[in-house]
Parts: structure tokens; C-alpha cells; sequence
């Protein structure tokens, strides 16, 4: 599903959101800066909105943002509790792997805010 919002013939807003089956997935979202003053990602966002509500058919939507977005808060109110889980197989070297994905997280944090402060 994608939307565009346009002014005088120039596109100043884009949408892209992925359908499947009853839900969906907000995608991208991107907007001109020239019209940031204006806010065409708020307006395609609620427009967005009004044309999900009037498919029937997509029961649910993802914004697929974080927690914390400012825009997204303001028009999404409902929440749904998403979670990702790995599971080892039980074979070899599958659990180590596993086991090994919280130290690797933390490397690659710690080892990225030291090149990202490095390079200023």
C-alpha cells in the first residue's frame, strides 16, 4: 500500500505499508523538508489512518516505530506487545549460539559507542 501526498503537482510526503492477510505493517514514512513547517508526514500519517479504518479487511496495523516516537503516540493510542524470541534446536553448535546473542548485543553496543565517539 503506498500514499503520497502532493501540493501543486510536487510530492511532499511518501507511505509505504506492508499488507497481509487481516494486518499490516507501516513501512517508511518520509517527507520534503521544505514543508517540514507544515507537517505532510503527520497529515499522509492520519490520512493513512482513515483509509486503514475503511478497509474492513485489515483488522490491525503495526507502526512498526518506537515506544517513544512523539508523532506516532499522539495518533496511535493502542498498544500491542510485540516480542522476539530465538530458540536453540538442540543441535550442535545451536545452543551456544543462543546463549552467546546477549554478550554479542552488548559487544557491538559498547564496541559501536566507542568508534561512534572516536569519530567526532
Amino acid at each position: 500500500m503506498m500514499l503520497a501526498l502532493r501540493s501543486k503537482g510536487r510530492t511532499i510526503a511518501h507511505k509505504c505499508n506492508f499488507l497481509s492477510g487481516p494486518g499490516s505493517f507501516a513501512y517508511k514514512i518520509a517527507f520534503d523538508e521544505e514543508f517540514a513547517r507544515h507537517s505532510p508526514g503527520v497529515l499522509l500519517e492520519i490520512e493513512n489512518l482513515r483509509q486503514l479504518h475503511a478497509r474492513p479487511e485489515i483488522r490491525w496495523m503495526d507502526s512498526c516505530a518506537d515506544a517513544d516516537r512523539f508523532m506516532i503516540n499522539h495518533l496511535w493510542t493502542d498498544r500491542r506487545t510485540i516480542q522476539s524470541l530465538v530458540i536453540g534446536t538442540g543441535r550442535t553448535p545451536g545452543g551456544l549460539d543462543v546463549a552467546a546473542i546477549p554478550l554479542l548485543k552488548w559487544m557491538n553496543r559498547t564496541l559501536l559507542r566507542r568508534d561512534l565517539l572516536a569519530s567526532n
